[in-house]
């Protein structure tokens, strides 16, 4: 298996429609009413103009199951066109002018949504995500911050460069630029509330934040952002507040939890802060350790010694460097030779901790940057329950077993895969989007004992320009080779526990390449040379079956000689049953691609349906994999 890198440009197709009559868009809108006549759009403005592609989701982000009314206005003029949602929920206008535009959706049983967007450069494509929301009688959702114009987009990158790099003054320089462009957007206000919260100037920052919030009042970043720093002011009462609004919308945020637990204790609600603690500790795994010295503390204070003095020590080992270990020594020192923990926990922290901002439960929590890629297997890892033992060499000869009867019933499969590309920003926003549909035909073989040979097809050729920006993504669809018996030595694995995969039980298992083996599972090509990809990863393998339900994957570190800093491969798999056979195959429902290459980010969407299987029955059609969304995944499902 490889990723090759490819050299020539593919064309770019696409379709789009026109709804002839407003009466027919308004009888669209009721549910048990026909389906929308279309027919191919002319566009406004100039046949060399730039494309607006957009995408109309529900509330959760997946592509919405009606069809959609969507209403294109200009601004500036009385020109307009209507349009109904196809394919993966989307329309497509083309031709456009520069300009500001006026998007209106309308969908039956759903609120109405508006955005006002620019158009403000030809022969590009600008792609815009519009969520519906259903309609209960109340108030609707926002939309969400307006699109940020190119010039403030770009100065927002510039900034968060110049702010990881440690340059204060130029991210200042380049963010105060974008606040011109685009006061009104709320994460413009938030990358200047960071950089003073960094900067450790409290009012600036303050300022920057509540207005942050106040645009946005689901921002859970610069919620939690705002609750440090009036934690740092001393304000632990007025910290509470925007912290516990943060983790109502997204209750895995650990560091909201442990900045909350150090304002507990600054409260003197110690029960209320060891609850938090422990909850920033089970979100934030190995990145909570300030939480472990905010537990200590609330433990002494309720009295409880023994388990004090362990999370202390614990503190301790974790962080021997950290600014409060000194104070962490001291405090556990008098409660091994003491009985009275509460009277010791007051008197150390008058001495010790007199100013509370100075605590460690602030010092190491602290916010990242807005991120266009999710988080590495390593930066999060889902709970488990730790009480039910894990068998790992019989979760991975189960999992074997069902990988072997894969690669042994299959010679090749073939099926529709649809892709969806989308270049990003650094704030995770789409630039561009382009579309692909590929016959997509895999064949797997053992051409000799320990050696597997896999060859992946699209429209019949291997040739890997027909795919965006150059670049082929090849072997995600057999990446749960992991577990084949040719490769698994290859990688250490690890049982984190019992998990669950969208309400099944799964066992999670942590793999990574192992140094002292050769790096099979992967390669890059470029320019006549092979680079192998070392991957970490976890799979979520079904407790019934022992079939693969997920697999996340990440480098094992950055490749700096053909400039791939991250990739991060998400992959579902789904049963495909054969109709006139009592058996079925688990193959991959979908696939998402994040990758930073050569300086440019992007995300990939691989959607995979009409399954053929060959060796087994040549001529029996197989279903798309089953799953709770559509038959045919779009992105976001």
């Amino acid at each position: 298996m490889e990723v090759a890198l490819a050299r020539k440009s593919a064309g770019i197709f696409s379709s789009i429609v026109l709804l002839m009559l407003m009466a027919q868009c308004a009888a669209a809108q009721r549910p048990s009413g026909p389906t929308i006549p279309t027919a191919p759009v002319s566009g406004m403005g100039v046949s060399r103009g730039a494309k607006l592609v957009v995408r109309v989701t529900g509330a959760d982000g997946t592509p919405l199951a009606h069809q959609a009314v969507v209403k294109l206005s200009s601004a500036t003029s009385s020109q307009q066109v209507y349009a109904g949602t196809q394919g993966l929920g989307q329309v497509i206008f083309d031709r456009l002018v520069t300009g500001s535009y006026i998007i209106e959706v309308t969908a039956p049983g759903y609120n109405n949504a508006r955005l006002e967007t620019e158009i403000v450069a030809s022969g590009m494509t600008h792609d815009i995500e519009i969520k519906m929301f259903p309609d209960t009688g109340e108030s609707a959702v926002p939309e969400g911050p307006p699109i940020l114009a190119p010039k403030a987009r770009k100065e927002t990158e510039k900034g968060m460069a110049a702010l990881k790099a440690g340059n204060y003054a130029e991210a200042q320089n380049c963010f105060e630029a974008a606040y011109k462009l685009a006061p009104g957007n709320p994460d413009v206000n938030f990358l200047l509330g960071l950089l003073f919260l960094e900067m450790r100037k409290l009012p600036e920052a303050q300022t920057y934040l509540v207005r942050t919030t106040s645009l946005d009042p689901r921002h859970v970043s610069g919620l939690t952002a705002l609750g440090e720093v009036k934690l740092r002011q001393g304000d632990s009462a007025g910290a509470a507040d925007p912290l516990e609004r943060a983790l109502q919308i997204d209750r895995s945020l650990w560091l909201a939890h442990s900045l909350l637990a150090a304002a507990y204790l600054g409260e003197g609600q110690f029960e209320k802060a060891r609850a938090e603690s422990e909850l920033a500790m089970h979100w934030g795994k190995g990145a909570a350790i300030g939480a472990e010295f905010v537990l200590g503390e609330s433990l002494a204070a309720l009295g409880r010694r023994e388990d004090a003095i362990q999370a202390l020590q614990k503190f301790m080992r974790d962080a021997p460097s950290n600014a409060a270990a000194a104070q962490a020594k001291a405090l556990a020192e008098r409660l091994e030779v003491s009985q009275q923990a509460g009277e010791d926990f007051r008197r150390l922290t008058s001495a010790l901790s007199a100013d509370r901002s100075s605590s460690v439960g602030i010092t190491d929590a602290r916010l990242s940057l807005p991120s266009w890629a999710p988080p590495s297997v390593d930066q999060e890892r889902p709970p488990v329950d730790e009480t039910v033992p894990c068998s790992l060499n019989q979760v991975l000869d189960g999992a074997t077993a069902r990988v072997k009867e894969f690669v042994a019933s299959v010679d090749r499969f073939t099926a529709t895969e649809d892709l969806v590309h989308q270049d990003l920003d650094e704030l995770g926003n789409t630039r561009s989007t382009e579309h692909r549909t590929f016959q997509y035909m895999v064949s797997i073989s053992e051409i000799r004992p320990g050696v597997l040979n896999v060859d992946e097809y699209r429209n019949g050729s291997l040739d890997q320009s027909q795919f965006p920006e150059h670049l082929s993504t090849i072997g995600l669809a057999v990446q749960m080779l992991v577990f084949h018996p040719v490769l698994r030595d290859d990688f250490q694995m690890t049982c984190e526990g019992l998990g669950d995969w969208h309400g099944q039980p799964a066992w999670q298992v942590y793999f990574r390449q192992r140094p002292d083996r050769p790096s099979r599972i992967r390669d890059f090509r470029q320019g006549g040379a092979l680079f192998p990809v070392s991957l970490k990863g976890r799979a979520w393998i079904a407790v019934d079956s022992y079939e693969i339900l997920r697999m996340e994957t990440d480098l094992v570190r950055p490749m700096p000689k053909i400039r791939l800093l991250s990739e991060h491969v998400a992959i579902d798999y789904g049963p495909v049953e054969f109709p006139n056979r009592a058996t079925q195959l688990w193959l991959p429902a979908s696939a998402d691609l994040y990758s930073d290459f050569h300086g440019h980010r992007f995300h990939r969407r691989h959607s995979y349906r009409d399954y053929l299987l060959f060796s087994v029955d040549e001529k029996q059609k197989i279903s798309p994999p089953k799953s709770d969304g559509p038959a045919n995944p779009g992105p976001g499902n």
